[in-house]
């Protein structure tokens, strides 16, 4: 794909293509960010002198491209990039029309920088992004392997006249950023609001870091409920922040941030730390229930690190807690990564126990499952909530169950709220079940309280009624509720 720029301006420069000796023999013609802010200045001066000329910027960001060429080498990555361009070139050329000039540079290792010129309105550069991300939708074929790669783009346009080339490269970056953080199209476009959004969040990643040393975090635990025995299986640690301001935040609210920023990993093993020995001291003060499991969510960064191994051992010696105790979630992504298989074997042969978390969002498929030691497959609770109105959602779910079962994979569904989910999952040998009708996450006082409530059989005849579908809540001191269905005292 050459960038079409005609050779009659009087403006034009002669422009320089992107230096990487990898992309020599694959001969992509796109320009290098120095010549592509060149020609961004001269249509910039072109559109002062023409009232009404419209022209847009897009940055397309390559989802995982590093992760990808990191693990299968560069060569790989070079041809992905090339088989990206054809469908790239595809995708411009079956969008705009011909009048519209456009320009491709690449402009850091995983983002490319799309100059579309002489167009009508904005509307135009959401159908070419849209064009994009639906091209993406279809994995590429390199060298045997397939592979699926995503993009999110950022597009801004010159709304008024007195813009400068390095405003709308930022606007383009900030409206890429609210892309990756929050669109389910794949784009977004810039508006003046996401300015004063990008302040926030800088200012949230400041306090992140300061409420990571002053030890704002909190854990809360929600239970996991075994549906063929209506015994308490486990729970699942799920962070909190305790901001001094703004009160006790979701993960939702910093969580991207954390990943963004890195501030991830040691998030992560402060968690990991934090839940083992909290279930270790639970499994000792309550001998009935030495057997509970704790489900810690594990991030694809924490997986790339090279002490990974040592440091998950490390934190099980230190807290005394068994490993066969310890569920690690991964996401279904992190699958496709090549190395992935023989981390998750080092694992295994510690006894840890290894879930895929929100199994459906993603991209494997069981197609995958059997390459890898998985021992539970955790049904995001998008399945569970559409079964209620969506037939089609009951029949993916069922199915997902019933091959998650042949494959001898653990079920959990997640988000289970209504005493009809819960009748249908164990019609259909669902193992176990997490979910606001069972409780709502649990601060550690609260759980233990709960516990202690449990063990003696507060509830009567050594059981205990469990569920409330309005808040998770019942009685006051456990945070638990009456239903029929019922956690039986061990």
């Amino acid at each position: 794909m050459f960038a079409r720029i005609n050779n009659d301006q009087p403006d034009q420069q002669p422009v320089e293509r992107f230096q990487d000796s990898t992309f020599n023999d694959l001969l992509i013609p796109w320009l290098n960010p120095d010549s592509f802010r060149r020609r961004l200045r001269q249509v910039i001066q072109r559109s002062k002198w023409y009232k009404g000329y419209r022209f847009a910027v897009l940055l397309v960001g390559l989802e995982r491209f590093k992760v990808i060429q990191f693990s299968m080498g560069r060569q790989v990555g070079a041809k992905l990039l090339k088989a990206f361009d054809s469908r790239l070139t595809y995708a411009l050329n079956s969008t705009i029309n011909y009048t519209i000039n456009y320009t491709v540079a690449r402009w850091s290792e995983d983002e490319l920088a799309v100059l579309l010129e002489d167009i009508n309105d904005v509307s135009e550069g959401s159908l070419v992004a849209e064009q994009i991300c639906a091209s993406l939708r279809t994995p590429f074929s390199i060298d045997d392997h397939q592979i699926f790669l995503s993009a999110n783009i950022g597009i801004a346009s010159n709304d008024r006249d007195d813009y400068q080339a390095s405003a709308l490269l930022d606007n383009a970056s900030l409206a890429l950023y609210r892309a990756k953080m929050e669109s389910n199209t794949g784009y977004q476009l810039f508006t003046p609001a996401m300015r004063t959004r990008s302040v926030e969040r800088l200012q949230l990643e400041d306090s992140l870091r300061l409420g990571i040393k002053r030890q704002e975090l909190r854990l809360y635990y929600q239970p996991i409920v075994s549906l063929e025995t209506h015994k308490l299986a486990g729970f699942e640690a799920l962070v909190r922040w305790e901001h001094p301001e703004r009160g006790l935040l979701l993960p939702a609210e910093f969580i991207p941030v954390a990943e963004e920023t890195k501030l991830i990993v040691p998030l992560g093993w402060w968690v990991l730390q934090e839940a083992c020995q909290q279930m270790w001291q639970w499994q000792q003060q309550f001998p009935h229930y030495r057997d509970l499991t704790i489900s810690v969510n594990i991030s694809s960064l924490q997986l790339s690190q090279p002490d990974l191994i040592g440091k998950i051992d490390t934190i099980l010696w230190d807290s005394g807690l068994d490993a066969q105790s310890l569920k690690l979630e991964i996401t279904e992504s992190i699958l496709l990564e090549t190395t992935t298989v023989v981390l998750l074997e080092k694992l295994k042969q510690r006894q840890i126990q290894l879930c895929i978390d929100d199994f459906g969002t993603g991209y494997s498929g069981f197609s995958y499952l059997p390459n890898f030691p998985i021992d539970i497959l955790k049904i995001d609770r998008s399945f569970v909530k559409g079964m209620s109105d969506n037939h089609k959602h009951e029949k993916i779910l069922r199915w997902m169950v019933k091959l998650a079962n042949d494959f001898g994979i653990h079920v959990v569904a997640e988000g289970v709220e209504t005493e009809k989910q819960l009748g249908q999952l164990c019609d259909w040998r669902c193992q176990y079940g997490q979910g606001y009708w069972f409780s709502k996450p649990l601060n550690a006082q609260a759980t233990e309280a709960w516990l202690e409530a449990l063990s003696v059989g507060r509830w009567g005849d050594g059981e205990m009624g469990i569920g409330n579908r309005e808040s998770g809540i019942g009685n006051r001191e456990s945070g638990i509720g009456n239903r029929e269905l019922r956690i039986k005292e061990d």
